[in-house]
């Protein structure tokens, strides 16, 4: 049977950290590994002009003092630190249970 589950950056309402800790084990490692590669220039959107407009919108609001193009890198680079490491401290205590820290993938 398949169940939803949830990772958060909070506990949800009248949830206690020890609860969230219980609730986030339980969330499949394959989902955690693939965040923990994800690039988000890699992603898609459903309509190409988003997904350009949206690029072009993180280089400039970088303000980096280099180009357009060296400040999106910036900003990716920024970002997807930033995406990885939600997911590997989600994963963190996973890895601790059960032994494999530094073979998580």
């Amino acid at each position: 049977e398949s169940k939803p589950r949830h990772l958060s950056e909070e506990c949800f309402p009248n949830e206690t950290l020890h609860y969230k800790n219980l609730r986030e084990q339980h969330f499949p490692s394959r989902l955690l590994v693939e965040g923990m590669r994800l690039r988000l220039e890699d992603g898609s959107a459903s309509i190409e002009d988003d997904k350009k407009n949206i690029l072009t919108r993180m280089a400039t609001d970088m303000k980096c003092g280099g180009s357009d193009e060296a400040c999106l890198s910036l900003s990716l680079q920024r970002a997807n630190a930033a995406l990885h490491a939600y997911f590997s401290l989600a994963a963190w205590s996973s890895a601790v249970n059960e032994g494999i820290v530094e073979d998580f993938d």
